[in-house]
């Protein structure tokens, strides 16, 4: 439905401008155009690029669960752990990727 939206509002602003493209207009009328297709225009873009991820993460709990799992992921790095089990205050340093 807000694919069917965005893309409607769209459509009605790109045919409005197709049809009044011949008509005379005062500076007045250009400006308030212009305006409105200077915010609405770009808004509707966006809105429609990424309205998906946002649906999928309200909706779907696997999608939340791996979107979580990639943020830690990303955000936390590779896990280091120190060892100190071997004789003569030698260390080991283990270095573990973490995978999704």
């Amino acid at each position: 439905m807000l694919y069917i939206c965005t893309n409607l509002l769209y459509s009605i602003n790109i045919t409005y401008q197709a049809i009044t493209s011949n008509d005379s207009k005062s500076t007045e009328r250009i400006r308030i155009e212009s305006f409105i297709a200077y915010f609405s225009t770009p808004f509707l873009i966006i809105i429609n690029n990424c309205a998906p991820f946002y649906l999928y993460l309200i909706v779907s709990s696997k999608f939340r669960q791996d979107v979580k799992k990639f943020i830690t992921c990303c955000h936390l790095g590779p896990v280091v752990q120190e060892q100190n089990n071997y004789p003569m205050n030698a260390k080991r340093t283990t270095i573990t990727n973490r995978t999704l």
